[in-house]
């Protein structure tokens, strides 16, 4: 069995019980990058930790080597024992590592997928806001928002670095007063940041690890 487990936003707290109870019996753990390993080992201190890094990368050609130098990975440790892949936020939330769980089962290997708490949902909790309620549509768009037709009456932006100057300009035109601006970066890490000062988040430069609520007002 390969288990892909969701480890949520980063907060050791928000893992669920079962993602918990499948770290504490696999045999190998792969994670990638070393934020996700130092989660990792405070949780699974008996398997074997295999940190590995994952190259982001916009070229389809590239990113598909590296899914399957991953596979090959993961196939080289999952013949005699039961292993897992984590993943921060969820698997299935524009999770490049699902790729490599799509290839696993089309060469017949047993897969599991764990949820977990997504950024945006974590975020919408720290700011004490509710995503949608009623008849209320929501959007999630990844660091793609380019004009105001894109938006539902909820919109959650991840990856905001790709879009900065959109987000900014729509921030400062005469539409920005029928709506709210929720920014957060590092959702539920020791240096999280939110704020719904509009001068405020003019004025910061948005990191790789940021996201945006925006709510119509209604």
């Amino acid at each position: 069995m390969v288990y892909f487990i969701s480890l949520g936003p980063g907060d050791i707290s928000m893992l669920t019980c079962e993602a918990r109870d499948v770290l504490a019996s696999v045999c190998v753990v792969i994670a990638s990058g070393k934020r996700t390993t130092e989660l990792v080992r405070r949780v699974c201190a008996k398997a074997e930790l295999i940190e590995m890094d994952i190259t982001m990368s916009s070229d389809r050609c590239a990113a598909m080597v590296e899914y399957d130098r991953i596979c090959s990975l993961i196939e080289s440790r999952a013949s005699s024992h039961d292993l897992a892949v984590v993943v921060e936020g969820d698997c299935s939330v524009y999770a490049s590592v699902h790729y490599v769980m799509d290839m696993l089962a089309d060469k017949g290997y047993e897969v599991r997928q764990l949820p977990g708490v997504p950024s945006f949902v974590a975020a919408a909790a720290q700011a004490g806001i509710s995503l949608v309620c009623q008849d209320e549509s929501l959007v999630v768009l990844p660091g793609s928002l380019s004009s105001v037709s894109q938006m539902a009456d909820t919109t959650v932006v991840m990856k905001l670095s790709r879009c900065e100057d959109y987000v900014k300009h729509l921030m400062s035109s005469s539409t920005a007063d029928s709506m709210e601006f929720h920014y957060f970066e590092n959702v539920c890490m020791p240096n999280s940041f939110y704020s719904k000062n509009v001068r405020g988040i003019m004025s910061r430069k948005f990191p790789y690890f940021s996201l945006m609520i925006i709510k119509k007002k209604r």
